[in-house]
């Protein structure tokens, strides 16, 4: 593509090789050959956009960093036209920013640790002030941002910072006095005032970029907790973000409402008096008065002042704190977070990944006493089979365990007044342990333990405390590997309350014998973010959970030959990620993509030479298996919303919701592959499409919507075969049996005594019920079918996973109705329940 500068005049050739990003308006080139520039490419450009660039040209604002090299603000400095032609307007010219990161990965605390630099408080400080001073520039000149959000900003390795997509950004002609509005936002950072508006009808104002630019420094202060995130009070599910901010709801104000901190959250006594009054003022004084929010400059001017009072902790140089507080905060919230310090040193980096262990031992030592024991040691001199060998505290001052690195030694730490008290305190933990379904062989191991520690306390015997030690890590482990089963599938079992939120995505191995889950985000009172696991279907065990995601894991799919699974995130401030885990017991975690957008599917080619992902940007990425690069894209006509890949890997078809302002609710489309042609799109279910599959030979396409019907169609022709009213208030998922002829749908219907949600088996010819596995009052929201082990797994949305054996079953009509079939396993988290089909 031959492009023309318009001031300059200069002639520039940009290939495809030379795209660094996209997104929905337009591609971003990389300007060969100096490659300092960057141009961005519009897809429809128009003369409104062309006259908007001209005024920011002609008004550029004043670049903070400007002397020091760096840029602070990506402005134009000229427009591109097609240098072919009419030469019609086609992009303009900005200069390039490299080695930066997306504001979201500088304060969130998952992804900031992926980091080979770890940063520190100081460094979050730094940005913030350096955001604050890039806004006071923008608005010194008059402009408004208006869409403010963690996306378009980037960091730098340095803290500084650099505001993106400035063609957005509302414009007004110092001459005509004609606006250019700003026709884009995310509630999450949008004022109360505003919130439920068009956007592209508003004529924003700077107070409004003042809600969302404290909303970014609260969330970079505050480990990435948004202000209006908290633990919901109230009845039913906790609402959106929009509707706090809408209704005022900061949870760390003054005022009351139903929402506060978590058990977890970073208190907000953590910051400077004089930013925590600043916060209030734009959360609170501002809900009612917009003009009482601080405006950029004195932002930047409190956090200058709370730069300059940050202190170094005397145990680790990345604690730092405000001078007004007496004791490190980040080595309390290390013991309060089971050793995952928030700024680990790079040393200790590697040794950080959650211990599960001490998570166990945490909760299940939550009630002992403080000061119940006294300091003593008991420690086996036992390679331990973890990656990064750990070393297992507990403090009971602190009521926490924590993990130090350790390789070749287990050792259990206890402070108490002698023996007795250490051996009350291993029988207490084997009562506490009676909930967790403890089989009789680990009780026998609890009370030898204790037998072992009282025997150690009392003649000091070195090779006694060695059997101790032994004895206590073989403990620990099995029941740190029931409360990974417990918090990845059931709420409130036994005394451990962090269990995962609803069962979203399942998969089957290829062989069937082990099953992968993605769960959702639970934002309640410890706000346990969603997560991958995998899961032996015999033995009801959770082999495995990868570092957890950020938000919802909302799609997962087991690749052919069984190493990996790749699933999809999306996380409370709607981005997204493609994520590629290793489905052995390691569990390694790799991200592969990450979006603005939530990625909503995935699905593996049978062949497994490649998998798609598609995503609320209206787009599907083919990705390859080998290279782990995006290979092929796709546009789609709305959001996606179900995927699926034929047996032969030759189609792949994408159940969409509605575009905006669409009459039709729901789209179904299928392409060929490779050459992603495509073959046809038709609108479908009323109420939007909620999942499709392929049947085993590839012959027939299923998909089933909000509108209660499951439709069957001809994948190449587009034709609808069957429509089946299954009289259901939703069709949340479907899959097809071994014999191709048999669909398991998951389905809700209310009746006069209730709303029944269960499992329908029927012939998809005649639309007969052979069979319906009872769920009981628990919504199935995903489903998952083996032919190998011919299991049907459905999960819950309270985290419950059922797997139903269930066989070759002769399609026929039932006069008596439904013949019920009772779960054949059923995973909960403390036990598993086997009974005969």
């Amino acid at each position: 593509m031959r492009l023309q500068r318009h001031f300059t005049g200069q002639r520039i050739g940009i290939t495809p090789y030379d795209l660094s990003g996209t997104g929905g308006e337009a591609h971003i080139y990389v300007v060969p050959p100096d490659r300092k520039l960057a141009a961005k490419i519009y897809h429809h450009p128009n003369t409104q956009q062309r006259r908007k660039l001209g005024i920011m040209l002609a008004n550029p604002p004043e670049d903070p960093s400007e002397q020091r090299e760096h840029t602070s603000i990506a402005w134009p400095i000229d427009l591109l036209s097609m240098a072919h032609g009419n030469q019609e307007f086609a992009g303009y010219v900005m200069p390039r920013v490299s080695n930066v990161r997306a504001l979201f990965h500088v304060y969130n605390p998952s992804v900031r640790r992926q980091d080979s630099q770890p940063i520190d408080y100081l460094f979050l400080h730094r940005a913030a002030r350096n955001l604050a001073a890039s806004v006071r520039m923008l608005h010194a000149r008059g402009y408004v941002i208006g869409d403010v959000n963690e996306s378009n900003v980037l960091v730098g390795r340095d803290a500084r910072v650099t505001l993106v997509d400035t063609d957005s950004f509302q414009v007004i002609d110092p001459v005509t006095s004609e606006v250019f509005r700003c026709r884009v936002g995310k509630p999450e950072y949008t004022p109360p005032e505003l919130q439920g508006r068009p956007y592209g009808e508003l004529d924003r104002t700077q107070e409004h970029d003042r809600f969302g630019l404290a909303v970014l420094i609260f969330q970079l202060l505050m480990e990435g907790m948004h202000p209006f995130a908290g633990q919901y009070a109230g009845l039913g599910d906790p609402p959106p973000y929009e509707i706090r901010i809408a209704n005022g709801h900061f949870c760390y104000g003054n005022r009351p409402g139903p929402y506060r901190p978590g058990p977890i959250a970073s208190p907000f006594e953590l910051l400077d008096k004089s930013i925590r009054q600043l916060f209030l003022r734009c959360f609170e004084d501002g809900h009612i008065h917009p003009a009482a929010r601080p405006d950029a400059a004195t932002w930047q001017n409190a956090l200058s002042a709370a730069e300059r009072s940050l202190i170094t902790c005397e145990r680790s140089p990345k604690h730092r704190y405000g001078s007004h507080l007496s004791a490190c905060p980040w080595c309390a919230r290390t013991i309060l977070l089971a050793g995952r310090d928030p700024f680990p040193t790079s040393a200790a980096l590697p040794y950080e990944r959650p211990v599960r262990l001490a998570r166990a031992m945490q909760n299940a030592w939550r009630s002992a006493p403080p000061g119940s024991i006294n300091p003593g040691t008991l420690a086996a001199n036992t390679p331990m089979s973890w990656q990064h060998g750990t070393s297992l505290s507990y403090s009971a001052q602190a009521g926490a365990a924590f993990a130090t690195p350790s390789p070749t030694r287990f050792s259990l730490r206890m402070a108490g007044t002698g023996w007795t008290w250490g051996a009350l305190f291993w029988a207490l933990l084997a009562i506490a342990s009676a909930p967790l379904g403890l089989t009789g062989m680990m009780w026998l191991t609890a009370l030898l333990s204790a037998a072992c520690c009282l025997q150690a306390f009392r003649s000091g015997s070195p090779a006694v405390a060695r059997v101790t030690g032994v004895l206590c890590a073989g403990l620990a482990c099995t029941s740190a590997s029931v409360s990974q089963l417990s918090r990845s599938t059931a709420i409130g079992v036994g005394n451990l309350p962090a269990a995962a939120g609803a069962i979203r995505s399942l998969s089957f191995s290829p062989d069937g014998t082990r099953l992968a889950s993605g769960t959702a985000r639970r934002e309640d009172a410890n706000l346990i973010e969603g997560e991958v696991g995998i899961w032996d279907v015999a033995s009801a065990r959770l082999l495995c959970t990868p570092e957890r995601a950020s938000g919802d894991v909302v799609s997962v799919a087991y690749a052919p030959d069984g190493r990996h699974v790749v699933a999809a995130t999306d996380s409370p401030l709607r981005t997204g990620e493609v994520v590629l885990v290793d489905a052995s017991v390691n569990g390694a975690y790799s991200s592969i993509y990450k979006s603005r957008s939530p990625i909503t599917q995935v699905a593996w080619s049978p062949d497994g030479k490649f998998f798609a992902s598609a995503g609320a940007d209206r787009s599907v990425r083919i990705w390859s298996a080998t290279t782990l690069q995006n290979e092929v894209s796709l546009d789609l006509p709305g959001a996606a919303s179900a995927i699926a890949i034929s047996p032969t890997g030759g189609l792949i078809a994408i159940g969409c919701e509605s575009p905006s302002g669409s009459v039709v609710a729901g789209s179904l489309t299928v392409w060929e592959m490779p050459s992603g042609r495509r073959l046809w799109s038709k609108p479908t279910h009323g109420n939007g499409v909620q999942t499709v599959v392929f049947d085993p030979s590839g012959e027939f396409l299923a998909s089933g919507g909000r509108d209660g019907a499951i439709c069957l169609w001809n994948p190449r022709s587009g034709k609808l075969v069957h429509r089946i009213a299954a009289h259901s208030d939703g069709i949340a998922a479907i899959t097809f049996l071994a014999d191709g002829n048999t669909l398991a749908s998951a389905e809700e219907r209310r009746t006069d005594t209730g709303t029944l949600h269960e499992v329908v088996i029927r012939d998809a010819a005649s639309d007969n019920i052979v069979r319906t596995l009872s769920a009981n009052s628990t919504p199935i929201t995903a489903l998952s079918y083996s032919q190998e082990s011919s299991r049907l797994a459905g999960g819950g949305r309270d985290g419950t996973i059922r797997i139903w054996a269930v066989p070759a079953i002769q399609s026929r009509p039932v006069s008596s109705g439904p013949q019920p079939l009772s779960p054949k396993v059923t995973i909960t988290g403390n036990a598993r329940s086997f009974s005969s089909p």
